[in-house]
């Protein structure tokens, strides 16, 4: 390993004739790529800790390298197919992000699916312009007399700095080594033997002492299509009954997007003191709790968060107008934009509030948002949703006695 070098410049590496092997069998490689490495800067190294996993993905967060460490060190570069230079990539520009890898399970997207999906399908949602929908004279239970016309969603504003970039990087057989090692899975990944394409995303993780992040679920911002007209409840609340989760951090959809400060404040001091310990009335951290609530609640109901909110409102609104009961024999316009409503009811959004703990205080300037699992649905899906709004009309969930799920809906 050579030592480490104050400022040290490299402008190309050489690659091992596997590793330019594995790199030039991509498909159009058009992806960074991450290889094991020790004869490079240690300001150009990095190594990965397992952060999270889920049904489909394995996430883990990027760290500089240290000479200290006994974790194999890696390395990050751009490869030229052309040239076939390689140019490495100063690790300054990648510790601030995390790395998702697909567990190449069948019934889930690759990345390649997923950036394609990302870039073509969802991000121009979020550009200003006008977006292609579909619009139907009329909204039967049954198919027959709808008729199925074309429209367009005008988007006036630019939503785009509060979407998560997505980057492909190629991690190649010594990197996956080292992921699965760290995250004890037997094997994972799906882009040829020993190699895996995975994502690039922002790092939202919160920084102790200086800024927290609440993980919220917009799900659905609207009532349900098919919903009967005396419901009680919208449509995620009725889920809420059927499938209750986190009921302590539970907020309903609709009181998020139209319930103001108020009534959103006492869920609010729930996300806020969960992220120091469930203490708000240490007099130490009580100051700052009670102003970041507020720079909070500021944001969604006043800010940029309301802002966001009411674009993902109008966007669920405008691509499912008629719900998925209403459906079409044949409408692939229909079931695209379906697919997309469904895709921006299924997503989180990270709001990260930065604070000075000296001072007491949230810092309301620096306060920012992304939307994560951005991940375009699969047509396959269409059917279990079909299932799940039969199934939530067929039980009466939507007009049901209240059981203590507090939706919006019933003070309207």
């Amino acid at each position: 390993m050579s030592k480490s070098r104050p400022h040290a410049i490299m402008t190309t590496i050489r690659l091992t004739p596997e590793e330019e092997k594995h790199i030039c069998d991509e498909t159009a490689m058009k992806a960074r790529c991450c290889v094991a490495r020790m004869d490079a800067p240690e300001e150009y190294l990095v190594t990965f800790e397992f952060l999270n996993k889920g049904a489909a993905n394995v996430v883990f967060k990027l760290h500089p390298w240290s000479p200290i460490s006994s974790i194999t060190p890696c390395l990050f570069i751009d490869f030229d197919s052309g040239s076939k230079a390689a140019r490495p990539v100063h690790r300054q520009h990648v510790i601030n992000q995390v790395v998702r890898v697909p567990r190449g399970l069948s019934k889930h997207l690759s990345s390649e699916e997923i950036i394609d999906g990302f870039e073509h399908a969802i991000r121009p949602l979020f550009l200003p312009g006008n977006h292609e929908t579909v619009s139907m004279t009329s909204v039967p239970r049954t198919n027959s007399g709808t008729s199925v016309q074309k429209a367009s969603i005008p988007i006036d504003q630019d939503f785009t700095k509060h979407l998560m970039d997505h980057q492909g990087v190629l991690l190649l057989p010594e990197v996956m080594e080292h992921l699965v090692n760290e995250s004890k899975e037997d094997t994972f990944g799906n882009s040829g033997p020993g190699r895996c394409l995975g994502i690039l995303l922002p790092d939202m993780s919160p920084l102790p002492g200086r800024s927290i992040t609440l993980e919220i679920k917009p799900k659905w911002l609207s009532q349900s299509p098919n919903a009967p007209v005396n419901a009680v409840r919208c449509r995620t609340c009725a889920m809420q009954v059927t499938v209750p989760k986190n009921r302590e951090t539970y907020v309903c959809p609709l009181r998020l997007v139209h319930g103001g400060s108020t009534s959103l404040r006492s869920w609010a001091h729930t996300m806020v003191t969960r992220q120091f310990g469930g203490h708000a009335h240490n007099s130490s951290t009580e100051p700052v709790i009670s102003s970041i609530i507020s720079a909070l609640l500021d944001y969604l109901t006043a800010g940029e968060g309301r802002d966001l909110l009411r674009h993902l409102l109008k966007l669920q609104n405008a691509l499912d107008a008629q719900g998925v009961l209403c459906r079409p024999p044949k409408g692939p316009l229909f079931d695209y934009n379906l697919r997309l409503a469904m895709t921006l009811r299924d997503c989180s959004l990270f709001v990260q509030v930065p604070y000075d703990a000296a001072a007491g205080r949230a810092i309301k300037s620096q306060i920012t948002s992304k939307l994560a699992d951005l991940d375009f649905k699969s047509a396959e899906k269409i059917e279990d949703w079909t299932d799940k709004e039969r199934k939530l009309l067929d039980d009466g969930t939507y007009t049901a006695a209240s059981n203590g799920v507090d939706c919006w809906l019933k003070r309207v």
